[in-house]
């Protein structure tokens, strides 16, 4: 590197996310110099991410299921009575806002054919991770 300089030396400074920042303080002429560094981990604070329990995006509300989720539910219908605005019944019909929903779909598919109680009551909730409602489906 050339340097133009009155100063009769010159401090050379390494350093990066990898190694320790060094100096070494050089004559201002002209030579080759080494810089010896030492490698350094960097240790980052501990990050916890937490997701909304219920977001939405356009007419689409997504309820996170694991922040309704308890050791003690047994099926998806467990879940779904904790959401606010989300009903079910005994017999597995599921409700929104006091109105019976019309399609249930299962990634992205009606598999059910309106046959959801058998979907609500046997579903494991770990398997699911968000429940969305469309409003104007």
């Amino acid at each position: 590197m050339s340097v133009k300089s009155e100063c009769d030396s010159l401090i050379l400074k390494a350093s990066s996310v990898e190694i320790a920042p060094a100096l070494i303080t050089v004559p201002n002429r002209m030579g080759n110099y080494e810089i010896i560094v030492e490698d350094r981990a960097i240790e980052l604070k501990e990050v916890v991410v937490k997701s909304r329990k219920i977001y939405s995006h356009g007419d689409t509300i997504n309820y996170n299921v694991g922040s309704f989720l308890s050791q003690s539910d047994q099926s998806i219908a467990d879940v779904l009575k904790k959401m606010p605005g989300i009903t079910v019944s005994d017999a597995g019909q599921v409700s929104y806002q006091g109105k019976p929903i019309k399609n249930f779909y299962i990634e992205g598919l009606d598999l059910m054919k309106g046959h959801y109680g058998i979907a609500t009551n046997n579903i494991d909730p770990n398997n699911i991770a968000t429940v969305q409602v469309l409003e104007n489906h």
